[in-house]
């Protein structure tokens, strides 16, 4: 999605705000900002997936005409497999942010393993509030991570606001194509960690924030194209390194974590 250039959302950081925590101590399956609990766990593991791997991350960078030139925002950077993946293929500089900050740590990890220090930087922050001047970046991109924010509207206004005239938005999420049963679509809420929202809806956020040249693109998700679309990440010896922290996790210290590890 293109940026048009007529927005006037609030400006420099001393406009941020904190997200209010939520403090519902009766779910343990939420942290005390509501999001679900195993993204803890993933941090531990090293590692977070959104649908289509690699070669979804790939085309939404091509569709944002993303070049060496250009700076981008990686939105929701979660544990931090995508970010050396854009450095190294793309030879761009980005800043990673997350509101997560045990995904942070995970996060600069993978930069420092990857040898990519020099051209990521990363901060902890809201999708809702973000910390960066008007017109700061040339394409920012969020994948799997809109679904869990809770004033999406808020959200989609910053991501306009930081954004340079002609700058791009690409977003990955999954959508429902067709109503599921009810019981299949509770099972799905549940998987996610929260309801799926079909494409329409997406659509209509970025318009009233003000984007336009919209470009929607559906895909049916195959569970073997899938798993396969998630090795393009990983090196060997990138699998050796998560497996000995899923043997970590999975006799570690943390129970409810330490459980999860076990389901997987």
């Amino acid at each position: 999605m293109k940026r048009s250039s007529t927005y006037g959302g609030p400006g420099e950081q001393e406009n941020i705000q904190e997200m209010p925590l939520v403090t519902d101590k009766s779910n343990e399956f939420v942290d005390e900002r509501g999001l679900p609990r195993y993204f803890d766990m993933q941090a531990k593991l090293g590692y977070t997936k959104h649908i289509g791997g690699a070669g979804a991350t790939r085309e939404l960078l091509n569709l944002c005409q993303i070049s060496s030139e250009k700076t981008l925002l990686n939105l929701g950077c979660g544990a931090g497999t995508t970010t050396p993946f854009i450095v190294n293929n793309y030879d761009c500089d980005v800043v990673a942010i997350d509101i997560k900050e045990n995904m942070l740590e995970s996060a600069v990890k993978w930069a420092k393993r990857k040898e990519v220090t020099g051209k990521a930087r990363f901060t902890v922050a809201d999708a809702q509030y973000l910390p960066f001047a008007n017109e700061s970046f040339d394409i920012l991109i969020c994948e799997s991570v809109n679904v869990f924010i809770p004033d999406k509207r808020q959200a989609f206004g910053e991501y306009h606001r930081v954004l340079k005239p002609g700058g791009a938005l690409g977003i990955n999420e999954a959508v429902l194509t067709k109503e599921p049963p009810e019981n299949a679509a509770a099972l799905l809420a549940d998987y996610v960690g929260n309801d799926i929202l079909p494409t329409a809806f997406w659509v209509d956020q970025f318009h009233a924030a003000g984007f336009t040249k919209l470009i929607s693109r559906e895909y049916q998700v195959q569970m073997r194209d899938e798993s396969r679309s998630q090795l393009g990440f990983f090196t060997t010896r990138d699998y050796l390194g998560l497996l000995c922290n899923m043997l970590k996790v999975t006799f570690g210290k943390d129970p409810f974590v330490r459980d999860l590890a076990k389901r997987s």
